[in-house]
């Protein structure tokens, strides 16, 4: 046999192997209870518990009119972290912070002109958490009588999707504020459809306990009250993506400088953070 026949071989051989491992791993129904929560939370986090990270970057527009306006960007990370429950379930913590940027040079905004109004006004930063979450097989909530920060949140995962190795799966969250919930005399609201891809064969891979993911995220946003809109008719649209990391170091650089400086204790030890919260009885 000759050496090009060899390798002509061996090509196949390893060709029918992958074949037959894709085969075996596309049968799988993450739908069934042995797989549906772990997979879920090797996506959105991990089954172990450890600091979970993840980060989005993009553009908030305006829309009024029937016209969209680029406003502002936005750069921000979650930061989770769960254990396992007698029941099934899991419980733990979770916290953002989120910066908004200029879309020309990236940098945080301080202050911003109001292409709609001319005003110039004040731009803040956004720290939410960290609060108590439960995770289930058919979505995530916040267990009763925790803190959600001012908010009425429903949160809801969708059935996965599979085709051959690759994985989606759509995280729909609607939250509402009412009047001075948020310290603003205004009522807010944000609908958002996140979209989380991944391999089957991680997901199915016993010794991965967290699975790398992408992130695109999709949101419709009540004017936000610091751009003093007043009643103009209008929305926000957001249009943002990014990926699950694996430790800090994989942030975005400019986010990683932000954050220390303006919030060392998240990155200094994120952990402790997240296990102040005392999940209610």
């Amino acid at each position: 046999m000759t050496s090009l026949t060899r390798r002509s071989v061996m090509a196949a051989s390893s060709a029918v192997v992958a074949t037959s491992q894709l085969s075996a791993t596309s049968s799988v129904n993450l739908e069934g209870p042995a797989h549906r929560l772990p997979s879920l939370m090797k996506i959105y986090a991990a089954t172990e518990d450890r600091v979970a990270l993840g980060f989005v970057q993009g553009t908030y527009y305006g829309v009024s009119d029937g016209n969209v306006t680029p406003l502002h960007g936005v750069l921000a990370a979650v930061f989770n972290r769960f254990t396992p429950r007698d029941d099934g379930t899991y419980e733990g913590a979770t916290f953002e912070v989120a910066y908004f940027t200029d879309l020309a040079t990236g940098d945080r905004l301080e202050r911003f002109k109001n292409p709609y109004t001319g005003e110039t006004v004040e731009v803040p930063i956004t720290r939410s958490g960290p609060h108590p979450i439960r995770m289930t097989p058919t979505g995530r909530a916040r267990p009763a009588g925790g803190d959600t920060g001012g908010r009425d949140i429903t949160q809801v995962f969708r059935p996965f999707r599979v085709i051959h190795d690759d994985v989606w799966l759509v995280e729909e969250i609607v939250a509402k504020a009412k009047p001075g919930a948020l310290s603003t005399a205004q009522s807010t609201s944000t609908s958002s459809i996140t979209n989380y891809a991944a391999k089957l064969s991680d997901l199915l891979d016993p010794a991965q306990k967290a699975v790398r993911t992408h992130v695109h995220y999709h949101a419709t946003v009540s004017w936000r009250p610091w751009l003093k809109m007043g009643d103009r008719p209008g929305y926000m649209m957001g249009n943002a993506a990014g990926r699950s990391v694996m430790s800090i170091d994989e942030l975005p650089p400019k986010y990683v400088a932000l954050t220390k400086k303006l919030h060392p204790d998240v990155l200094d030890d994120p952990m402790t953070l997240l296990k102040s919260v005392k999940s209610p009885a």
